[in-house]
């Protein structure tokens, strides 16, 4: 792929803005970063029993997730549930996401059990994590009706302010899980029949498992004397390790396995963890997950074998131990298993750069060869796969069980044949081509790190193009519907979501609301412009004045840094009118524009056919140099198929209007200037108007603009013939020919000719404070799915 698409480079000097440049080619992972798309079901662990698949993960979906026929609302939407998905060789047997704690849930483990699932994870309400458990109908989905298991499904156990569950096991009716809470390992038995906690278990229905400063189980299974096999990894202080312990039907720690009923497995003396354990039919024991080598930082694949009285199989590798290397940086195993020939199948992943890519692979018993071997999976989606699970539907050939990010990160299931891994058939199916979807506004930060706006809720990234996970839910923020922000000052957000505040961590701050102008009670708030000439923030909104709503009118106002009305503005008015949007009251944004150091309206009267642009200064008084006494007016008859767009203002307060027009069905864009002065420019373009799209590219859609401290203008969109594009303008309305690859004042990624790294629409682009442009929309095309439509960011420089 050609990279030499465009610079963008600030100076204080304004003609260095005109260089041409390459894309960031070090920012995101690759040369461009992809935007989360919220439909997230991430698998954690299976169950395959009796010919169906049951999968327990969490899912962070935006709308219902239901079985069906048979669903039921998320109660907490916006935050990762429960995820239930049930299959066999008829399809779908049942789908669900059950919320719990109000800042999210996670399962982690899931079990068969008389026509029922226990799911089991975490729940979050507020900042206390808790162990949750849930138990659903296998087939369906549903929570009885009248169930007495916790009355609602659900049982919650806390113990510190950081519990969770790894693993489940059931038998004779009687549910264990084991977990962590705070630091100790912890196992806790349920009764399965009503979710209540067995006391007659070590006396109090629950152990604790004290190793070094800390330990955790991951796994655990109920063996068939009724003697508890747990592992996970415990650390001293200086490293992690891992071990396997086993318990007396009664809790106690059985003597006879290990030392005192535990085994501590190290292997080059720093940090060690299982992921997964088998319990062979003879009775041994099989863990696997990741050693550090430490050669160089790098993590290999990592498998022990006990016996059944916990010491090291020898006859395993010689040691007991065995050390996989992928070949890459970070190898690990997620999953173990062993087929009828007694093959030992491996299923994870190995990272080869930024991507994960899934593993499988296969050994005898002893560690050697397998007479069924088995290689690495091809990469299934555009980067990052894992492997997570994995079961039998045969004899010898493992169906896994993973994660695919189909190219960007809506992590979704992926299951199948060891030689056909397929993606669940709603992988790709969203649409973001609905506006519902888009990006709608990228804002930077001085420090280069930026935030990026869905209907969804508000991201944030860090210079490099990755996720910045101190912000919010892991860089995530939609604890609140966010219409739009601004960065202020300090670097916290408002937000107009009730008025908030948030500060830069992603935390609410409380007991503060910007004031509803004039307390008015009908007050519907639609944009925030932070002005960081004057330090004010501005914004606009529908006020009903007499709570008559026949006189209800759009307009702008201002805030005072305590986030009190500044009814000092606008002579002390408080308010300026703008603009309403076609056939309602709420104000056009597109028509009207705070800029760096005045205030732009323009008003459309078709029936008069003429055009009024009002130019304020930012305290809301007209600039009278613009003409008549702020006011410019000119006649207005554009033909049906001409539609006004946007209204701008750059740096020396020259306006300028941005139109679409259709010519012989082919969309042209418009562009005409007012000089500060109140007087059209008649030398911009051509007599007074830039046209671009007549020819070829032709069928171009506007989507927005910006404005260059240069006072050249950058206008995106899409086109059926370039897709997305950006377009470069001189202060005298001709392109700017030391923009975009072929010096012709286009940029376009169509021009590289590579449909995996088109943008079919560019919807949003903000100006860093390093001088580079940042850019954001969509693109359809795709590795996975055809059709496919993903969000995406560049950064250009």
């Amino acid at each position: 792929m050609k990279k030499y698409i465009l610079l963008l480079f600030h100076s204080i000097s304004f003609s260095l803005f005109s260089q041409q440049g390459i894309i960031e080619s070090n920012f995101g992972l690759g040369e461009y970063n992809y935007v989360d798309n919220y439909l997230k079901e991430v698998p954690t662990s299976i169950d395959y029993t009796n010919n169906s698949l049951y999968i327990a993960g969490y899912s962070n979906a935006i709308t219902n997730i239901s079985n069906e026929g048979n669903g039921s609302a998320l109660k907490f939407p916006s935050k990762d549930a429960f995820y239930y998905y049930a299959t066999n060789s008829n399809g779908l047997l049942a789908r669900k996401a059950v919320s719990i704690g109000n800042n999210g849930s996670r399962a982690n483990a899931i079990k068969y059990y008389k026509d029922k699932v226990v799911l089991a994870g975490y729940s979050i309400d507020d900042s206390n994590k808790s162990i949750a458990l849930v138990r659903l109908s296998a087939s369906t989905a549903s929570i009885d009706s009248e169930t007495e298991f916790s009355i609602d499904g659900k049982v919650v156990t806390d113990f510190t302010s950081d519990d969770v569950a790894n693993a489940i096991d059931i038998k004779d009716d009687k549910i264990i899980i084991g977990g962590r809470a705070g630091k100790k390992a912890v196992i806790v038995k349920y009764y399965f029949n009503n979710g209540r906690i067995d006391k007659d278990f070590n006396q109090k229905g629950f152990i604790f498992l004290e190793l070094g400063q800390k330990s955790e189980i991951k796994n655990l299974n109920i063996l068939s004397d009724n003697k508890i096999l747990a592992s996970g990894y415990t650390f001293d202080g200086v490293q992690e390790d891992f071990f396997a312990a086993r318990f007396n039907p009664d809790g106690t720690l059985d003597s006879s396995f290990g030392n005192n009923g535990i085994k501590i497995i190290d292997f080059f003396g720093k940090n060690d963890r299982p992921n997964t354990m088998k319990v062979l039919s003879d009775g041994k024991i099989l863990l696997a997950g990741f050693c550090d080598t430490n050669t160089n930082s790098k993590i290999d694949a990592a498998v022990v074998k006990l016996t059944s009285n916990g010491s090291l199989e020898t006859s395993f590798n010689g040691t007991g131990k065995k050390v996989i290397n992928f070949g890459t940086q970070e190898d690990v195993i997620n999953y173990i298993h062993t087929n009828s020939l007694e093959d030992i199948i491996i299923l994870g992943y190995k990272t080869s750069g930024n991507y994960k890519n899934s593993v499988v692979d296969s050994y005898d018993k002893n560690g050697g060869t397998a007479s069924t071997q088995q290689n690495t999976v091809v990469n299934q989606s555009y980067y990052d796969d894992y492997l997570v699970a994995g079961y039998f539907n045969d004899n010898t050939k493992i169906s896994p069980i993973g994660v695919g990010f189909c190219r960007e990160n809506k992590a979704l299931l992926l299951w199948g044949s060891f030689n056909n891994l397929v993606f669940n058939s709603s992988c790709g199916q969203e649409d973001n081509s609905q506006s519902d979807k888009k990006i709608r506004k990228i804002i930077s930060q001085d420090d280069g790190k930026f935030y990026v706006l869905n209907p969804q809720g508000l991201y944030k990234y860090l210079p490099t193009g990755l996720l910045d996970k101190t912000f919010a839910n892991n860089g995530f923020f939609n604890d609140i519907p966010v219409g739009d922000f601004d960065i202020l000052e300090n670097k916290q957000l408002a937000v107009v979501a009730y008025g908030s505040l948030i500060e830069e961590s992603g935390k609410i701050q409380a007991n503060y609301r910007y004031k509803k102008f004039e307390n008015i009670y009908q007050h519907n708030t639609t944009s925030f412009k932070f002005n960081q000439n004057n330090k004010k923030l501005y914004a606009s909104a529908s006020v009903d004045f007499t709570n008559d709503s026949e006189t209800t009118k759009p307009i702008l106002y201002r805030y005072n840094a305590d986030g009190s009305i500044d009814y000092s503005f606008a002579q002390n008015k408080g308010y300026i009118e703008v603009p309403s949007q076609y056939s309602v009251y709420s104000p056009d944004e597109n028509k009207l524009y705070v800029g760096a150091n005045s205030i732009a309206t323009v008003y459309i009267d078709n029936s008069l056919h003429k055009l009024s642009i009002y130019l304020y200064d930012l305290e809301g008084q007209p600039i009278s140099s613009f003409g008549n006494n702020g006011l410019f007016q000119k006649d207005y008859n554009p033909d049906y198929y001409e539609v006004f767009k946007k209204i701008v203002i750059d740096v020396s307060n020259n306006v300028y209007l941005i139109s679409e027009k259709s010519t012989d069905f082919n969309y042209r864009i418009l562009v005409e200037k007012i000089l500060s002065n109140g007087t059209s420019d008649l030398s911009y373009g051509n007599n007074g108007v830039f046209g671009y799209g007549t020819q070829s590219p032709n069928d171009l859609k506007f989507s927005t603009i910006a404005v260059q401290p240069d006072n050249k203008l950058l206008i995106i969109g899409k086109s059926s013939e370039i897709h997305g594009f950006i377009l470069r303008l001189n202060l005298n309305g001709t392109l700017d020919n030391s923009f975009g690859i072929k010096n012709n004042g286009v940029v376009s990624d169509y021009l590289d000719n590579n449909s995996i790294d088109f943008f079919e629409e560019i919807t949003a682009i903000n100006l860093t404070s390093d001088n580079k442009i940042l850019v954001g929309g969509s693109n359809q095309e795709g590795a996975v799915a055809t059709g496919m439509t993903n969000n995406k960011i560049k950064k250009f420089k």
